[in-house]
């Protein structure tokens, strides 16, 4: 006697089959290649999963965070170095020392990947407990990035610790601080 398989124990053995292999692709971890671009939403995330290793950095703005949705107890300030102040997100490298001309001032800056401060920055920053005028001495005038143009073409200005402004630069040699992003 030949032993036949009935219709139904192919029908189970079909159904096992699907079952196993489908569920080890199910099972299986789902990775970029399989999400499309731009298709992953809010409702796809569980909530307080993400953390900062889960986002590149500066990819995130101020504009893409919803107003008054993150306590200020979560909020962290800069990382700065000691010895400078921390203001607009960004730190005064507030160690100035010597006078220099606006292009090397600027150039530093720049170097550093970090701008001079504005006329109204500085002002601010010179309201800080931690924050020391040019050489100590307030009397003395520092770089602004603001430039003024009274019709003889752009010319750069500083400020005294007073607000006093100087557009009438020249050659002069002033101290400096950069606003550089942190660190």
């Amino acid at each position: 006697m030949k032993l036949r398989p009935t219709p139904s124990f192919l029908v189970a053995v079909a159904a096992l089959l699907v079952a196993f292999t489908g569920g080890a692709v199910a099972g299986g971890q789902i990775g970029s290649a399989q999400i499309k671009n731009n298709s992953v939403t809010t409702k796809d995330i569980k909530n307080n999963t993400l953390t900062t290793t889960d986002i590149k950095n500066g990819t995130i703005r101020g504009q893409d965070i919803k107003n008054r949705s993150i306590p200020p107890n979560k909020l962290s300030a800069p990382r700065c170095a000691d010895g400078e102040a921390t203001a607009f997100g960004q730190c005064a490298v507030q160690v100035v020392a010597a006078k220099v001309s606006f292009e090397t001032a600027q150039d530093a800056c720049a170097a550093r990947d970090g701008r001079l401060p504005s006329y109204s920055d500085l002002g601010y920053l010179y309201g800080l407990d931690d924050f020391q005028w040019a050489n100590g001495d307030v009397g003395q005038y520092e770089w602004v990035s603001d430039v003024f143009d009274e019709g003889s073409g752009p010319r750069p200005s500083a400020r005294d610790a007073s607000g006093n402004p100087i557009t009438d630069t020249g050659s002069s040699t002033f101290y400096y601080h950069c606003l550089i992003p942190e660190r």
